[in-house]
């Protein structure tokens, strides 16, 4: 049995690395990619070699195909949205993080997948991050003994933290900055770096 996906929504560039896993698996295919913009599914269409009759604007007829699976990657704003959409076809779908951008949206999400019937997952790469993986075994198992606390701390681009795109578009966007990208906006003085974000690397948050 072929285990079917779609890609609905290309907003964010981890749709690219999400359907490489099916594309690369033996046991699965790419049913459907779908975004009303054609020049953010373009890449995907030439990397994965999608079919015509694969390629999609609408959800409607994306999710009409009966995929096993359904990644979507919009903007956090439009999270809601488009699991609304998606829910009624019954598709299971796998979600880009973070799960919505307020807690009305992860509420409307919640809601439609239940009356849809179909499962809802949050796409958090870090959650099987090998160190982190190996880290909770670790604790786990008592082998490094009592733990009070931990903080992780790793170094990402700032241009995969700016296309979640924030709670409202882009009113997140001003919050983070890099040491590779010194017109983003800076930080407030005196205001602390927030845990968890690389030193110099990574995004920082005022």
């Amino acid at each position: 049995m072929t285990f079917r996906g779609a890609g609905i929504n290309v907003d964010h560039m981890h749709m690219g690395d999400l359907l490489r896993r099916g594309y690369d698996h033996p046991e699965a295919e790419i049913a459907a990619i779908c975004d009303a913009d054609p020049t953010r599914k373009a890449a995907a269409i030439d990397d994965f070699a999608i079919p015509g009759d694969r390629v999609f604007a609408a959800v409607a007829a994306a999710t009409a195909t009966g995929p096993d699976l359904v990644i979507l990657c919009p903007a956090t704003a439009d999270h809601a949205q488009f699991v609304a959409q998606v829910a009624p076809f019954r598709a299971n779908m796998l979600v880009e993080q973070p799960f919505a951008s307020d807690l009305a949206g992860a509420n409307r999400m919640i809601a439609a997948c239940a009356a849809g019937g179909a499962m809802l997952a949050i796409n958090w790469p870090l959650a099987w991050y090998p160190p982190h993986v190996a880290t909770k075994r670790l604790i786990d198992e008592g082998t490094i003994g009592d733990v009070l606390g931990c903080i992780s701390t790793t170094a990402t681009s700032a241009q995969v933290r700016l296309r979640h795109r924030g709670q409202q578009g882009d009113a997140v966007v001003p919050r983070f900055r890099s040491a590779r990208d010194p017109a983003a906006p800076r930080r407030p003085r005196g205001s602390r770096r927030a845990r968890g974000s690389g030193r110099g690397a990574g995004p920082r948050a005022g």
